[in-house]
Parts: C-alpha cells; structure tokens; sequence
C-alpha cells in the first residue's frame, strides 16, 4: 500500500510541470507568426531540437539587423515626411518589419543566437541625418535609404525561402518577401517621381 502511494505521488510530481505549462499559455511546441500566420518554434517550446543551419542563422541574424533598422528609421520618417506616400511607406515598412523582429527574436533567443544589439555605425549616421533633415531633402534621403535597405532585405528573404533548413523560417521569408518587393518597388517608383518640387 505504501509502496503504491509512493509511485502515485511521483507521478503527480512529474506531471506538475506540463501542468504548469499548460497553465502559462502555451499549447504546444509552436508559436504563430503574426506576420505571415505561419507557425514559429516557440521560445517556451522546450529543449532545443539542435543547433540551426549556417543559412537559417545568418537570415534570422540578418533579418533581425535589417528590420530593427528599417522599423526605427521608418517610424521617424513617418512622422516627419513631407509627402502622404513616402509617411505611408514608411509607416507600412517599419509595422511589417518590427513584427518580423518579433518573430525573428523568438527563435534567435530559443537556439541561443547572440542578436545584435545598437544599429551598425552606417545605421546610426543614417538615423541623425534622418531626425536632422526636413521636407523634400528627407523624402528623397529616405527614399534612396529605404530603396537599398529592401534590396538587401529582399535578396536575405530570397535566399532563406530557397535554401532555409527550417520549413517555418523559409516559409516566413517566402510570405513576406512579396510585401517587401512591393515596398521596394514603391519606393522607387516615389524616387523616380520625386523631383524636389
């Protein structure tokens, strides 16, 4: 009887943390991307299944880099801009990009990925020029900023959706790139159109 009651209180016992799991929120091993509504590994999933590959580190690296960028830069020129359409094209990029961080973050953090911390010094300039500049002279800035930083973001996502190992990464980078390709043609097209009248 007492040698029944022992194996009967492990069990409680080493059931109390999935129930205390449960309890948290979470459901399963997978977190849904709000960008793309594409399942993530969650960061509360559990052990690691293994370290990423070069390719989907470098991309949640990269990405991680880029967006932070954009969104912060974005943000700024959406409240500063002369032109509605360059304000809406920032505003549109830096909201995309700063839930892809998101994202992004989860999973660097669950494979243990240093991420990068402050802007890389070429960001930093861009940023105080940014937040210095006014009128047509920041739409035109931006726009050639904002043009170069989705090519690089365009062709990271290209190369992720094509050779990523992880089928939830790949299939983040093929969702948004799309969104970023329009974003990118946008803001060429407003370049081209921008004369500094």
């Amino acid at each position: 009887m007492i040698r029944l009651s022992s194996i009967i209180i492990a069990g409680c016992l080493l059931a109390l943390p999935a129930v205390a799991q449960n309890k948290s929120g979470t459901t399963g091993g997978t977190a849904t991307s709000p960008s793309a509504g594409n399942p993530l590994p969650s960061a509360q999933s559990g052990p690691r299944q293994g370290a990423p590959s070069e390719v989907d580190r470098n991309f949640v690296l990269q990405a991680i880099e880029l967006g932070t960028a954009q969104a912060r830069v974005g943000r700024k020129v959406a409240e500063k801009a002369k032109q509605p359409a360059v304000r809406d094209l920032a505003r549109d990029t830096a909201e995309q990009q700063a839930r892809i961080v998101r994202d992004l973050d989860a999973f660097a953090q669950q494979y243990g990925l240093a991420q990068p911390g402050a802007l890389e010094p070429e960001q930093e300039q861009m940023m105080s020029r940014i937040e210095k500049a006014e009128g047509d002279y920041l739409d035109r800035m931006y726009l050639d900023s904002a043009s170069e930083a989705l090519q690089k973001t365009a062709s990271v996502y290209q190369d992720q959706a094509e050779r990523g190992a992880n089928p939830p990464l790949r299939q983040l980078a093929a969702d948004n790139l799309p969104v970023v390709h329009r974003q990118l043609e946008t803001a060429r097209k407003l370049a081209g159109g921008n004369t500094g009248k």
